[in-house]
């Protein structure tokens, strides 16, 4: 029986055993970030198993009372043969988007139930090499319980690597259920099982993989009754979602030989604070360039980086001005452009100030080591972050509009070698603070 018959058993079970007992509708202001405990997917062409593992960041804001922005980040990992023996983490089915949609409330039986639907814009990474296009999802979310929501959704995206020549197309679905559990007001325990494929078609050639993972979570929800009734959150709150669009920039190798364009790239970023002084914060920031300048292709995606962890800060208050400083410590993962993945540690270090909510400055540095093993070889590599974001959020409700500079600089260390890499962007986004 395919997933989808078994999830509308599950879903219409659920709803018939649970009627009369569900509150508000589920809502579209949230922080989620899962961790894949358990996913398969096939190698192309000789169809080996790979296992799969890494972490789901999707983040959401309301737009309007039926309107919604959506951004998710996808950054999952293969277990795979490396070079010399022994086995390497390779960026596998790594899939950004960043979508606006609507959804339509209805009582079905009694329970606060939802559709939805949206377009995307849409990033995906395979072993390096990047599509870009465009998607859409569908949807339905039902409070079936006081503290149990149940979802079941479906999501497609057709990218391709375009220019050159290339007739390369990257055309990923997925479809899934997802329950949440209320551990809090604002706090829930996330499942979500997925199944789906991806799919490379290129000048007539087809080859497809199955993808398969069950997803362990927590989501932290925003808009808890009541939370939207009272005034807008103070300026430099640690509580907000946040999508940008990467829109110039290059990559240049410190020896000269490498020098390519941006062709565009996501950041998809979350902050919580449900304690005083202290929060939790996830940013993932995707690339895609242009390296048909030294040979390669069209669209290459390297030092695609997630980062994430607990924090610190400060803030004080004199009249309208605001000004806050905190500090950071980050589990880092990076993607390098051959698909390996890097993981280790860092740091994040920022200060804010704002002038009410008619504008405000974010500067920040940070710094990360991370390391793999490829056989016999550790490969390293040492980010460095430097960044400066202008904010404003006129309104009154917490939404702002922002514009950002970022460079960085990574030293990589192939088997002995040192590989230096300088990156630079301007970025555009919004923001939605509570």
């Amino acid at each position: 029986m395919s997933l989808v018959k078994r999830s509308a058993q599950l879903a219409l079970c659920v709803l018939w055993c649970a009627h009369g007992t569900a509150h508000a509708n589920p809502g579209w202001d949230y922080m989620d970030l899962a961790y894949v405990v358990d996913g398969k997917s096939r190698t192309l062409i000789i169809n080996d198993q790979v296992y799969l593992s890494g972490f789901t960041l999707d983040v959401a804001m309301s737009l309007h009372d039926q309107v919604h922005l959506r951004a998710t980040s996808r950054t999952w990992e293969g277990r795979t043969p490396g070079p010399g023996g022994g086995y390497v983490n390779t960026s596998n089915n790594d899939w950004q988007n960043v979508a606006v949609g609507g959804h339509l409330p209805f009582q079905l039986a009694g329970v606060p139930a939802q559709v939805w639907a949206d377009l995307s814009l849409d990033h995906y990474s395979l072993l390096g090499v990047a599509g870009t296009g465009f998607g859409g999802g569908i949807g339905m979310r039902a409070q079936v319980l006081e503290s149990l929501e149940a979802g079941l959704w479906y999501r497609m995206a057709r990218t391709d690597l375009g220019g050159g020549g290339n007739n390369l197309d990257i055309d990923p679905w997925l479809t899934g259920i997802n329950l949440l559990y209320t551990l809090s007001p604002n706090l829930a325990l996330h499942l979500a099982m997925t199944r789906g494929k991806l799919e490379l078609e290129d000048t007539g050639l087809t080859e497809s993989n199955s993808i398969n993972t069950t997803e362990l979570g927590l989501r932290y929800l925003f808009d808890h009754p009541g939370w939207r009734a009272t005034e807008a959150p103070e300026p430099l709150s640690y509580n907000q979602v946040h999508a940008g669009y990467l829109f110039s920039g290059e990559l240049k190798e410190q020896n000269g030989s490498s020098n390519w364009d941006l062709n565009e790239g996501f950041l998809i970023s979350g902050m919580v604070s449900p304690l005083s002084q202290l929060f939790l914060g996830a940013t993932f920031q995707g690339n895609n360039y242009d390296a048909s300048s030294t040979g390669g292709p069209d669209s290459v995606s390297p030092l695609d980086h997630l980062s994430l962890g607990p924090g610190a800060y400060y803030t004080l208050t004199q009249d309208e001005m605001h000004y806050s400083g905190y500090a950071q410590i980050t589990y880092d993962r990076l993607s390098l452009l051959d698909g390996i993945i890097l993981k280790g540690e860092g740091f994040r270090l920022g200060v804010r100030a704002a002038l009410g909510h008619v504008i405000d400055a974010h500067l920040y540095y940070g710094e990360a080591r991370t390391r793999e093993s490829a056989g016999a070889s550790t490969i390293r590599a040492k980010p460095r972050i430097t960044g400066i974001e202008l904010g404003s959020a006129p309104f009154g409700n917490g939404f702002g509009i922002t514009l950002g500079y970022e460079d960085n600089r990574y030293r990589v260390n192939l088997g002995g070698s040192d590989v230096r890499i300088e990156t630079s962007h301007w970025r555009v986004g919004v923001r939605q603070q509570f």
